[in-house]
This record gives structure tokens, sequence and C-alpha cells, in this order.
């Protein structure tokens, strides 16, 4: 499991924070798609045939996230931290 800065007390946040054991791991399968083709325009959007032709690849993904470092990090850095 991941460690990282906990709040003390969850019903408390000025009780400060801990260093500790992540305790709400968040596990997640996901499917990913490798995608290519021809650059676009800057703000230009495909059509989902264009987008399908440019596909190829995909594989099964594990995402995961530390909800628990996750809520204490997000204020100042965003969810990525803790993912």
């Amino acid at each position: 499991r991941p460690h990282g800065q906990l709040h003390a007390d969850k019903a408390d946040p000025t009780k400060g924070s801990v260093f500790g054991t992540c305790q709400e791991l968040d596990f997640e399968l996901e499917m990913a798609f490798f995608v290519g083709g021809p650059p676009t325009a800057p703000g230009s959007t495909i059509t989902m045939q264009q987008a399908e032709e440019r596909i190829f690849g995909l594989v099964v993904m594990n995402d995961w996230s530390a909800r628990d470092i996750q809520k204490w990090e997000m204020a100042p850095l965003g969810p990525f931290g803790a993912k």
C-alpha cells in the first residue's frame, strides 16, 4: 500500500496531518486505446469514423488511487499526486 500524508482526524481538519499507510485504496480496471494518425489542427475535431481508423491497439489498464492521501493533497496540488 502507498504511504503519504493523511488527515490526523477526518472530522476535525484543525488537528493537522500524519504520515501513514493508505486506508482507502481504490482499484479500477480500465481499457486504454493507442491512437495515432496524422496530426489535426488545434481545436479541430474528427468524426467517429476517423477516430476508429486511428485506433491501432488496446490494452487493459490498472488504475489505482489512494483516496485518503488524494483528499489531503488535492487542495494545493490537484488529484495527481496520489495516483
